[in-house]
């Protein structure tokens, strides 16, 4: 299943940032500069890592090595407030006309 996740590298340092492929590789999809937020759609069968740019040190996402993307879902009771959420538009204009609770986000709170 997809999965949408903001990533924001809260360090001082850049951060590199790799897509670990169903044979365990680490593929560097981009480096994040300090500071930086990035959106990307990927799908919870997807282990992300990340890794400081100088060093090579690992890094963690919420306390762990290895970030695991998930699916969150919560109804949402005004069909406008998907407006508010950090989604994809193509995301918020097709969650907006969803039946069902007023509207359902399906996507990562991260």
């Amino acid at each position: 299943e997809r999965s949408f996740v903001c990533f924001v590298n809260c360090t001082r340092r850049n951060v590199d940032m790799f897509w670990v492929n169903f044979q365990g590789k680490h593929i560097k999809h981009k480096t994040l500069a300090r500071r930086e937020r990035y959106k990307i759609v990927t799908y919870v069968t997807h282990p992300w890592v990340f890794r400081d740019s100088e060093t090579s040190s690992a890094l963690v996402v919420n306390s762990e090595e290895t970030f695991y993307p998930k699916v969150v879902w919560s109804c949402l009771h005004d069909p406008q407030a998907v407006f508010s959420l950090e989604i994809p538009k193509v995301l918020m204009l097709t969650i907006a006309k969803w039946p069902n609770c007023g509207s359902l986000y399906r996507g990562n709170h991260n």
